[in-house]
Parts: structure tokens; sequence; C-alpha cells
């Protein structure tokens, strides 16, 4: 009977034209074993790779299906000759797709010429902490290549593109920080509205280029935005036991104002003046830009959320904002003026009083009985949670109370009745 494992032949994939060379061969059992020494570069690694380069890297890429790759990808380093190869289970799969190195922003490019799709690769965000895929295309990271700034010593770039990384580097809060951020959230926000509108009567290349810019301008609102809610969280933070980075001056209170005052108008204005017919749009020429509409809304409202303890510091200002709000949101139902302004600006009031750091009790008058005894519960709460807020803030709350004009005429704004209160935001 013939030994099936005796017969000799040639090994697949091992020779010189392989560029594997069997250095020693032992036996055990019906198992064979072999040492190989495997050179990452040689004729037939050449002729079956896909090749790209740039001026200081050689890449290859093995094309072959036929047999297992020796590697994923291999890059020679044009100077000084090294080499390394990436094939481990978390580099991805670039065979079968056309190859670039960008030589200005130092990426990988990849194109499918069969859906004509293109993605980028860059080796910071594969050592970087970056959030999940979803937060990363909500964020708009500067890592992306909208916004990624050119590599080099002699890399050229504009103002505002560099002053877009900028805004990513946070330093000591300040009223200076505050007023710069405050007038580029707003100019900001009002090119973008702007841009939306003019978009609609561009198309093709225009309408890209345009569409670009407004990109960018949602990436300045939003990083203003959480650089506003992060500076004011550590200058008067919520939480008694939490020490503020520094000490509170009414500059900084006024900056706590002037915030307010933006945010409120950026949700009040909401897309009201950007609402259109989205029908006949297949191209999605329309939803693109109110796309960037709504994600600077959305974290407008996340930082309204989270300042609200110090845009409204006692439960007393509290009332008086829901109660104002619900009052603008009840003429205009009467009015038959549907629009979303008061409902956004509401639902960020909402949200925020739905913490748990907010005692509901303090700030809702919930069991009352006539005008009168209205007037003393809330008076008498507002006045126990007032004291202990002012003894921590007092120069917050004295300048939100004066730009609320709360203090002689307080119980004229909770006179409103609490009704309206439950029936349009609680019990639905």
């Amino acid at each position: 009977m013939p030994y099936w494992n005796a017969k000799p032949s040639p090994m697949p994939n091992i020779g010189a034209k392989y560029g594997r060379k069997a250095t020693w061969i032992g036996a055990s059992g019906d198992q064979t074993f072999l040492r190989i020494d495997e050179a990452l570069i040689n004729s037939h690694v050449l002729a079956t790779s896909e090749i790209f380069a740039s001026k200081h890297i050689i890449g290859l890429v093995p094309s072959s299906v036929s047999e297992p790759p020796p590697f994923k990808c291999l890059l020679i380093n044009k100077m000084d000759g090294s080499c390394r190869t990436f094939n481990d289970s978390e580099q991805e799969d670039l065979q079968g797709f056309g190859l670039c190195l960008d030589p200005v922003y130092d990426v990988i490019w990849r194109f499918l010429p069969a859906s004509k799709e293109m993605w980028c690769y860059n080796a910071v965000i594969a050592d970087a902490r970056m959030p999940s895929a979803t937060d990363l295309q909500a964020r708009c990271s500067i890592l992306s290549p909208e916004l990624a700034l050119p590599s080099g010593s002699h890399a050229t770039t504009t103002r505002s593109h560099g002053a877009l990384h900028i805004l990513g580097n946070p330093y000591v809060p300040g009223t200076e920080c505050f007023e710069s951020l405050l007038s580029v959230l707003h100019w900001s926000w009002t090119t973008l509205v702007l841009g939306v509108e003019e978009l609609r009567g561009l198309k093709g290349f225009q309408y890209t280029a345009t569409l670009l810019d407004l990109e960018r301008l949602r990436f300045v609102g939003t990083c203003c935005l959480r650089l506003l809610r992060v500076y004011i969280c550590e200058i008067f933070p919520i939480a008694a036991s939490t020490k503020a980075v520094v000490e509170e001056s009414s500059k900084l209170a006024e900056c706590v104002g002037k915030t307010r005052s933006l945010l409120k108008k950026i949700l009040s204005e909401g897309m009201d003046n950007c609402l259109t017919k989205l029908d006949n749009d297949p191209q999605g020429y329309l939803s693109q830009p109110l796309t960037l509409l709504e994600a600077v809304l959305q974290e407008c409202h996340n930082t309204f959320t989270a300042c609200f303890h110090s845009f409204y510091p006692t439960p007393a200002l509290q009332w008086a904002c829901l109660c104002d709000l619900l009052n603008c949101l009840d003429q205009d139902i009467a009015e038959a003026n549907f629009r979303t302004s008061s409902s956004r600006l509401l639902a960020a009031v909402m949200s925020a009083l739905c913490n748990t750091s907010v005692k509901l009790t303090s700030i809702l008058p919930i069991a009352y009985d006539g005008e009168v005894l209205l007037r003393s519960l809330v008076k008498q709460v507002s006045t126990e949670n007032d004291s202990a807020l002012a003894h921590r803030f007092p120069l917050l709350v004295a300048h939100m109370e004066k730009l609320s004009h709360v203090g002689f005429h307080l119980c004229h704004s909770v006179l409103v009745p609490l009704d309206l209160v439950l029936s349009k935001s609680f019990l639905n």
C-alpha cells in the first residue's frame, strides 16, 4: 500500500520565485514542519501587487486572489529602504481598489470604480481616541478630508481654515474668551442661515463648493457651542461640591447673560426662515443644507440645557422663564402662527427642568387654593432657594435677575395659571 505522504513533490507557494526559502525541514508522525525565510519584496510579490507611491513612500497591496497574500499592505521608505507590513485583523483590506497617497495631507485615498466611492484613511485617527462613528459624523471631525490641515514644513492654508483648528484647543476661561466665542458663534449662525437661502439657486460645482463652506460653518458653530458649554459649567458648576475653576466676577456674569440671549435667539429663529417644500427634491439639494442647520440647533439645545442652571440660577427665574414661554406659545396658537421657534426653546427649557438636580416642587406651585396662597407659596419657596444660590454666586444671580426684570414685579409673572403649565407641558 503506497504511503500517501511519502511521494516527493513541490510544496505550494515555496521556492525562489515566491520569495520563500525553506531553511529546515522536519517531520513527526504524519506532520511535516518547515522553517521558512521569506523576502517581503521579490519578483513574484511585485508581479502580483498593486503599487502606489508618493515622494517618500512606496506602497504595495497584493492583487492576486489565487494564493494567500503575505501581507495586506507593505510600505517602503524610499529614503532608507526600511519596510513595514500591515497584516493584523484591524488593518483595512485594500485589495481590489485604486489607491493614492496624498502628498499634501499625508493620507491614503481608496477608490472603488464600480460604485465610484472614495474613502480616506488617516493614520492619526487610527491612534487617536475617537468617538463612535455616529458621534464622529455629527461632530464633523477636524481630521475629516474637508477640514484637515495640510502637513509638511512648507504647507500653506487659509486663515479661516487655520481658525477652525484653533477652536479645538480651549484655553483658560475669561471674558475675552467668551466675547470671542460669542462673536464667532453669531457670525457663523447668521452666515449659515444666509448661505442656506443662497444655496437654493445654485447647481453643479457652485452648489458643491458652497455646501462645503456651509459644512465648515456648521463645524465652527457646533464647536463654539461646546466650548461655551464647557466654560460656563466650569465657572458656574451645578454641583455644590464642585469648585469653580475661577472666581466669579461681574464681567463673567455679563458673558453668561450674553450667551443666554444668543442661544435663545438661535433657538427662537430655528429653521422658520429656511422652511421649504421638500416634495420635489430627489437629489437632496434642499435636505442637505437643512441638515446642517438642524445639527447646530441640536448642539444649541444641548448647550442651553446644560447651562440652564446658570442662565436661570433661581427657582423664581426658572418659573418666570417657563411662564413667559408658555404665554408666547399660547399667543402663537391663538394667532394661528404655527412656527417652531417657541416650541424649540420650550423643549430646551423642559429638558433642563427634567434634570435630576432640579427640584420641581421648588419651582412649580402645584398645591394651591386661590391666588393669595399661590403668591405666598411661590414667594416663600423662592426666597428660601434664592438665598442659598445667591450666597454661592451672588453676582450671577443679581445680573440674571436684572436681565429678566425679576424683583419687585416677580409676583405678577408667577400669576400665570398653573393649568397652562400642566396642560401644555407635563400632562401631554
